[in-house]
């Protein structure tokens, strides 16, 4: 679990132990590269314990550029299931909260697909919960050695379809206030989302079983909230709700 801030000890337990940088780390702390970054994402997701899907980061143009990588980043979804839609900001180092299209597979995935539709049982709102734990400066490698900050998945309801998820128009709400809302919000469609997270998988010899949530990118900028709060995001025919307590 990530509640309570064990990342720390959580990222101590890869390292030699002596306090010095694991494998992979430079004297900074910070990966030196992506496959190494993933090898100590394993690690630290082992230790994490169950998933119930994997996240797309930084897959937008902008965002790319930022971290100064290729292609978006992964990481696993941790938690056996979905979190219940309330959690406590002080349980955090740096509680972030992204709202999310998250699509549910609805059959096992062990081998490519030609077309994502055949594996996609439906789409709906939700949010992504991260632990940040202070590291703000956007560097691609050290993000996914820290399983790109992911603390869990929020699901809401109001199954859409590929294509509407494509065309949704959705709002963004934060104590009632809209923070954001129109169409095309999402930073890559979702359909390619979700290509790119089964074949990443595949491709590090994994597999993605049916009922796994795939979190598609955040629709908003990232939320660090450090007091109480309520958030909404609609996509008009559905919903997903998350309130934050002290």
């Amino acid at each position: 679990m990530t509640d309570g801030v064990k990342f720390d000890e959580l990222w101590a337990a890869i390292g030699p132990g002596d306090g010095r940088p694991g494998p992979g780390l430079d004297l900074r702390g910070r990966a030196v590269d992506i496959e190494g970054a993933y090898g100590l994402q394993d690690l630290l997701v082992a230790r994490l314990g169950p998933t119930c899907g994997v996240k797309i980061a930084a897959n937008s143009p902008p965002l790319l550029k930022a971290f100064g990588i290729n292609e978006p980043l992964a990481g696993h979804i941790v938690g056996a299931t979905p979190r219940a839609p309330q959690v406590a900001w002080d349980d955090f180092r740096e509680l972030v909260v992204e709202p999310e299209f998250v699509a549910v597979l609805g059959r096992d995935v062990e081998a490519p697909v030609a077309d994502v539709r055949d594996v996609i049982d439906y789409f709906v709102p939700g949010f992504e919960v991260l632990e940040r734990r202070g590291l703000s400066t956007p560097h691609g490698p050290t993000a996914v050695a820290h399983n790109v900050f992911n603390a869990g998945v929020v699901v809401g309801d109001g199954r859409m379809t590929l294509d509407a998820a494509r065309a949704a128009s959705v709002r963004f709400i934060q104590n009632g206030r809209v923070l954001g809302e129109g169409t095309g919000t999402a930073p890559q469609d979702p359909g390619d989302a979700v290509a790119f997270l089964v074949g990443h998988v595949l491709s590090r010899g994994g597999q993605l079983r049916r009922g796994d949530y795939l979190l598609c990118g955040t629709h908003y900028p990232p939320i660090a909230v450090t007091e109480a709060l309520n958030f909404t995001f609609e996509t008009g025919g559905g919903a997903a709700h998350l309130t934050v307590t002290g």
